[in-house]
């Protein structure tokens, strides 16, 4: 039992009321930071760092997810905004999915081989 004596489904619905706006603000900013926590568990998981050998990029705001085998777009669309809770839940695979800063990963799309791979 929460305050006034109300469950806490009842509770929820009845601060709800009370000031609806402030209730969304509040659930968007809950919402925001289990965002960046769960971001922040995928950086650390796969290495916190390029994928590419010789990149020497660590900063975690230009790492982004690259799926090895090309099927980004369709596993986004299975799984819409869920796909770093889907990686976890999974274990964090390894095998099928890296980090790589934004600049190799956009080229390695399409079959392309990165800079630092070809030593440009």
């Amino acid at each position: 039992m929460l305050a006034r004596g109300l469950c806490h489904q009842c509770y929820a619905k009845d601060r709800y009321w009370d000031d609806p706006e402030k209730y969304r603000q509040e659930a968007r900013k809950y919402g925001a930071e289990k965002r960046k926590q769960l971001r922040d568990e995928m950086v650390q998981a796969y290495g916190g760092r390029c994928a590419c050998a010789n990149c020497p990029e660590t900063n975690p705001a230009f790492l982004t997810l690259d799926h090895i085998n090309g099927d980004g777009k369709a596993h986004r669309m299975k799984l819409g905004s869920h796909t770093y809770a889907d990686l976890r839940r999974r274990g964090w695979p390894k095998e099928a999915y890296r980090l790589l800063c934004w600049n190799c990963n956009a080229m390695t799309r399409g079959g392309r081989t990165c800079p630092h791979e070809k030593g440009a």
